[in-house]
């Protein structure tokens, strides 16, 4: 079985669905059609690793909030 990779357009689009609010906003960011990036975001493939690019995003965010919680609780005191 070949191991499935995305395409450098894909790779745009999903930085583009973490950066934007619509998916119309996505698409023009990425330089892609509409009707492309519904095709793309319709492949179980380009799905899963949307997933985990968005579990990766909200990670860092965790981390970053957890590493500042200490001086935030020191600013109520």
């Amino acid at each position: 079985m070949a191991e499935q990779t995305l395409t450098p357009g894909q790779k745009r689009a999903i930085e583009a669905l973490l950066s934007t609010k619509s998916v119309v906003e996505a698409a023009k960011a990425a330089g892609l059609g509409e009707r492309t990036l519904y095709r793309y975001l319709s492949d179980p493939f380009f799905r899963l690793q949307l997933s985990a690019a968005e579990g990766e995003l909200i990670d860092t965010a965790t981390r970053r909030l957890l590493a500042l919680q200490g001086a935030a609780l020191d600013t109520f005191e």
